[in-house]
């Protein structure tokens, strides 16, 4: 009699996983940039993300530009305008008008700055502003 030897069978399992379009990754890369190439590939997206924000605070161009008059709308010149961006602890940055009484300083980060504009024989303006952006702000000196 022969025995019957008795085999467990191990089932195959197959994983299929539908492709994903390229045709979609593109357009949605183009529409969202990292965050659409988040459906091609992980990596990907996070790396461009990353590479994204250390550009965008390395090439920061928002600037604020205006014109500092005295009080009869003459400009004045050589009139120092400081920008400190969270109180100074995140940059400082310090402009001078020409002989127009024009002034333009680049913003290292968009945020909240106190504004100081002064100059001898003038009073002093000081204000805290939130400035992202490009801005235009003009400012008039009075006399001490």
């Amino acid at each position: 009699m022969q025995e019957k030897q008795s085999q467990s069978v191990q089932p195959q399992i197959i994983i299929a996983k539908s492709p994903k379009s390229v045709g979609i990754a593109r357009i949605l890369t183009l529409l969202f940039g990292p965050l659409g190439l988040l459906y091609s590939t992980v990596k990907g997206g996070l790396i461009l993300i990353v590479v994204g924000a250390v550009l965008n605070m390395t090439m920061h161009h928002d600037y604020i530009t205006g014109k500092v008059t005295d009080r009869y709308d003459n400009p004045i010149q050589w009139v120092k305008l400081t920008f400190e961006a969270y109180g100074g602890t995140k940059g400082v940055v310090t402009a001078y008008t020409d002989e127009d009484g024009n002034y333009k300083a680049v913003l290292p980060i968009d945020g909240s700055y106190w504004i100081t504009v002064s100059q001898d024989g003038d009073k002093t303006h000081r204000e805290q502003s939130h400035l992202d952006g490009v801005w235009v702000r003009n400012y008039t000196l009075y006399e001490e």
